[in-house]
Order: C-alpha cells, then structure tokens, then sequence
C-alpha cells in the first residue's frame, strides 16, 4: 500500500497534479478492504468505555473533559467502591468530589480500616451514585437487554367475493 502512495508524491514529496498520477498508484475499493481496520466501540455510559476511550495507546485517545473524568471516577466507585490507596489526582485528571470522599478514604486508609472495610465501600457506592445522579441528570442510562418479543399477525384470509364474474 506503501508503494501505492509514494506513487503520487514528487521527487521533493509534493503532490502531484491529479492528471500526472501515474494509473497503477489507484486502487480498486475492494482492496481497501484488507487493508483497512475495524473496531467496534461500546458507547454505554461505563468507566471501563470511558477509559478505553480517552486511552491514548489502547483506544482512540479523544480528550478527557474534567467532567467526564468525574463521570467515570464516580462510576468507577460506584461499581468497584473506592480505591483500596485512595484516589490520586494527577494533571489533567483531577477528581472534582475528592473532598465528598475524605471521611471515607480516612476511614479506609485508618487503622482500623479492616473493621469498617465494608461498611466505608458501600457508602462511597451510595455516595458515588447519589453524586452521579444529582450532578450528571441527563446521562445516558445502561441499556438493559430487553427481550425479543415475537408477534405473530394473522394474515387475513381473502373473502370470496359474491359478486358475479362477467
């Protein structure tokens, strides 16, 4: 395919005028297709598409807004509960509700954090929900399989008509 683009470049790697791009640097489509890439991205609102999303080296690298960033954090901690090491915010992720976390990440970062372990996971869940639902109201819901319903019409027989034939 290399070969096939380098044809249209001059000695000097400007691009040639249309009329001087030798015939055998164009392809047909359908070679294109062996050639070309496909990846399926699930866009339901989780933390894991979130992440793979804005991931440079592993997903498509798009930018990660603050809030987005809150998104996913929070769902994150609604889903796994709050980071066993406490959550780091480092440039350009920066956690808005890290104050709304201190009680419990001092609690689970305590001395008796193996007593209240529990107890501090599921509040930061509840927590973590409360926030996403009062902050984010108008985001994208999980889509629950609904399942296929099978709907059978009838067909209407044809009447016979009563009429005479001529």
């Amino acid at each position: 395919m290399a070969g096939k683009i380098n044809r249209c470049y001059d000695n000097y790697d400007s691009l040639l005028p249309l009329e001087k791009i030798p015939a055998d640097a164009f392809l047909d489509k359908s070679a294109l297709k062996s050639v070309t890439d496909k990846e399926i991205y699930d866009l339901s609102p989780t933390w894991e598409n979130y992440a793979r999303l804005t991931d440079n080296e592993k997903g498509l690298g798009l930018a990660r807004s603050m809030d987005n960033y809150d998104r996913m954090t929070l769902l994150y901690i609604m889903d796994k509960g709050y980071p066993r090491d406490g959550l780091i915010d480092e440039y350009p992720d920066n956690f808005s509700f890290h104050e709304r976390f201190e009680r419990i990440e001092n609690k689970l970062l305590g001395r008796d954090r193996w007593n209240v372990y529990d107890e501090m996971q599921e509040k930061a869940k509840r927590l973590a929900e409360r926030l996403l639902k009062e902050n984010f109201p108008a985001m994208r819901q999980k889509e629950t399989a609904v399942p296929e319903r099978k709907v059978e019409k009838e067909t209407p027989t044809p009447k016979k008509s009563k009429g005479r034939k001529i």
